[in-house]
């Protein structure tokens, strides 16, 4: 009789619990007074009111309990990296990537077998999204070169996993082959090389060419036709402005690491980098998207000693970038950042500054619509309602200066906190 009432007291709460988190979870946040990134206008007051994943109506929030003011702070999209090579089912690897504020990759090397354990791992509110997956394309009679992976901050799968995958296409009977099995095993991307395609075949049989590898050109708008009639994403890995125009012309819908992406074993410069009008034409007719990786030559350039002052054909190789990315800005060419798994995203955008090509607004505005282009049917990389209330704060304004985008004091995905509020921003988050 004694332990009626507790008993029934402690089942009440045991079952009740459970509603109780259930609605505090489902509580709708106010976030007030921030300055809030837009393309157009650069920084505009905004209310944000969060409910679950979502940036909701204002009317949501108004009787909300929860309220936090970020006056005098900057809240900006979350970084992406389209040329993203590090990928395993590694929770420490992804926390550390969202703490550094990237949320979206597209992976350039996951092999298509291992589809099933990505796709169950990443793209939750506490994971980074992985927009596409797929193995890599070339010809019959090199292997891949791995020469740059000494130059990765971070494990370099590629060198060394066993995970990655390579496929052979040396003639036409290959494609169909290909595609079927890929297809079959779901992926979406594939990466071809395209190498010095205007030598492709004096190259083909001299095996003692350093990295002659690659697609024949002759192929190319075959595999991409192929490709897309089985859904499959292309993306083309280049080195010349010709490999660009044939992959353009195929109708790719990436190509990565731009002609001029790196320096020249003799320093010197290659025309061979600059991209011309009829390449430019041709992204510009297709609707490719661009991954230039062009951070990549600063990286070569500091792990050889050299610098402008004492190299001046290292400024003649950021001239060339310049004009080249210049170009594609002028064509209204989507430009996407990515680090090629050699640095950071940020030092791929600290790089178009450095060198002339793109003021501080127009560097931010091509970090920001990075993710939108890795996710087109989503809303991520935005303020509205309906967007996912995924976002990163700062205590000062990245437009006077870039560094401050690796200065998070605060960092939200889908409605979860990623990076705790920093010590000026914790009282604002204890409820009064």
């Amino acid at each position: 009789m004694n332990f009626r009432f507790p008993l029934s007291i402690l089942l009440i709460l045991v079952f009740a619990s459970p509603v109780f988190i259930c609605k505090a979870q489902n509580q709708p946040t106010l976030f007030m007074d921030g300055k809030a990134w837009d393309p157009a206008l650069g920084f505009v007051k905004k209310d944000l009111c969060v409910l679950r994943q979502k940036f909701v109506v204002l009317s949501k929030c108004f009787r909300s309990q929860k309220k936090v003011s970020l006056v005098d702070f900057f809240l900006v999209p979350p970084l992406a990296d389209a040329q993203h090579y590090v990928a395993a089912v590694d929770k420490t690897r992804s926390d550390a990537l969202l703490r550094s504020g990237v949320f979206y990759t597209m992976n350039a090397n996951a092999s298509s077998t291992d589809l099933p354990r990505f796709k169950s791992f990443f793209n939750s509110p506490t994971t980074y999204d992985m927009a596409l997956m797929q193995g890599a394309i070339t010809s019959d009679f090199k292997e891949i070169d791995n020469s740059l992976a000494g130059l990765a901050p971070t494990p370099y799968e590629l060198n060394k996993s066993g995970s990655n995958q390579v496929y052979r296409i040396k003639d036409k009977f290959d494609i169909p082959k290909t595609a079927k099995q890929l297809s079959e095993q779901g992926s979406q991307l594939v990466k071809v090389f395209l190498y010095h395609s205007e030598r492709h075949h004096s190259r083909k049989n001299r095996l003692n060419v350093e990295t002659t590898y690659g697609v024949d050109p002759e192929l190319m708008a075959n595999v991409v036709e192929t490709f897309h009639h089985h859904g499959i994403k292309v993306m083309a890995q280049v080195e010349t402005d010709y490999d660009t125009r044939i992959a353009a012309e195929a109708g790719v819908d990436f190509i990565s690491q731009l002609p001029g992406h790196s320096l020249s074993n003799d320093d010197s410069i290659q025309q061979s980098a600059k991209l011309s009008m009829k390449t430019i034409q041709a992204i510009q007719k297709n609707q490719v998207k661009v991954i230039p990786v062009y951070h990549l030559a600063r990286t070569v350039a500091r792990q050889s000693g050299k610098t402008i002052e004492k190299n001046p054909e290292l400024q003649q190789h950021y001239q060339l970038q310049r004009n080249n990315l210049q170009m594609l800005q002028a064509y209204s060419i989507p430009i996407l950042m990515g680090s090629g798994g050699y640095a950071r995203v940020f030092d791929e955008a600290k790089h178009y500054y450095l060198i002339g090509a793109f003021s501080r607004q127009e560097t931010l505005n091509t970090v920001f619509s990075t993710s939108r282009h890795l996710f087109p049917k989503r809303k991520v990389g935005c303020f509205d309602v309906g967007c996912d209330a995924s976002f990163l704060v700062l205590a000062k304004d990245p437009g006077e200066g870039l560094e401050t985008l690796n200065h998070i004091e605060y960092s939200m995905k889908q409605g979860q906190q990623i990076v705790a509020p920093s010590k000026v921003l914790r009282p604002r988050f204890r409820r009064k």
